[in-house]
C-alpha cells in the first residue's frame, strides 16, 4: 500500500539533477532521499511455536510480539520449531539462541512470507529468547534484530504460566476425545491423542512455573 501510494503521488527526480550545489530545498539538495526506502520497511507480523501431533495433525501456539509471551505446554524432547511471518516474501536471515537454554538446529527455511526455524536442546521451565538478524526480503529491505519470546512449560495447557489442578483437570476432560483446535494443548505429549499418559506427565509436573 504504501509502496504503491508513493508512486503514483511522489515527485519523481532523475538521479542527474540530485547533489545540486546550491542549498538544499524541496527538490534539490546533497544527496538522494529514497522515500520509499525510509517508508516501507520488512515488518514481522506474527510468530508460531508449531508442532505435528501424530496423525491428529499440525497444531500452532500463538507466540504474541509483544506483552506476555505465549506458553508452549508440549512436550517434545527438547525439540520445537518456530514459524515467523512477515508482510513480504523473506529470502534470506539468520537466528540463534540469545537468552534460556536451547539450540538453532540448521539453517532457516523460507517459504513466502514464512520463515521456520528449529529448535534443539529447549529445557523446560524457562523463557527462551530467539532472535532474528538480517531477514531479507525479496525488495532487499531487511528487518531490525528482532527477538521473539517462547514460555516452555509443559502441562501449562491453559498458559497461564504455572502447572496445579486445573491443568491436570482439563487433561482429564479430554481424555479419549479427538485433537482439534480446541483441545490440541490437552494432548500434553503430543502424540495425537489425549489419554492417561498425558494426566501423569501433566501430574509430574505440578508446581513448575515461569516468572
Amino acid at each position: 500500500m504504501q509502496r504503491t501510494v508513493l508512486n503514483n503521488s511522489a515527485f519523481h527526480l532523475n538521479s542527474s539533477l540530485c547533489g545540486s550545489s546550491g542549498y538544499p530545498n524541496n527538490t534539490f539538495g546533497w544527496g538522494r532521499l529514497d522515500a520509499l526506502a525510509a517508508y516501507n520497511y520488512l515488518l514481522l507480523t506474527g510468530a508460531v511455536s508449531r508442532k505435528t501431533q501424530g496423525g491428529a495433525g499440525t497444531f500452532d501456539i500463538n507466540l504474541p510480539l509483544s506483552g506476555e509471551p505465549g506458553v508452549e505446554c508440549r512436550s517434545s524432547g527438547g525439540n520445537y520449531m518456530q514459524v515467523y511471518t512477515f508482510d513480504n516474501n523473506v529470502v534470506s536471515g539468520s537466528a540463534a539462541v540469545t537468552s534460556g537454554t536451547g539450540n538453532v538446529s540448521g539453517s532457516p527455511s523460507f517459504s513466502g512470507h514464512t520463515m521456520t526455524v528449529n529448535l534443539t536442546g529447549v529445557t523446560d521451565v524457562q523463557r527462551i529468547t530467539v532472535t532474528l538478524t538480517n531477514v531479507t526480503d525479496e525488495f532487499s529491505q531487511v528487518l531490525p534484530p528482532t527477538a521473539v519470546n517462547m514460555n516452555v512449560l509443559i502441562g501449562d495447557v491453559n498458559g497461564n504460566k504455572t502447572v496445579n489442578a486445573t491443568d491436570v483437570a482439563l487433561v482429564k476432560s479430554q481424555v479419549g476425545h479427538a485433537i482439534t483446535g480446541s483441545n490440541f494443548r490437552e494432548d500434553v505429549n503430543a502424540d495425537g491423542s489425549i489419554s492417561s499418559s498425558d494426566v501423569a506427565l501433566t501430574k509430574s509436573d505440578v508446581g513448575h512455573g515461569v516468572p
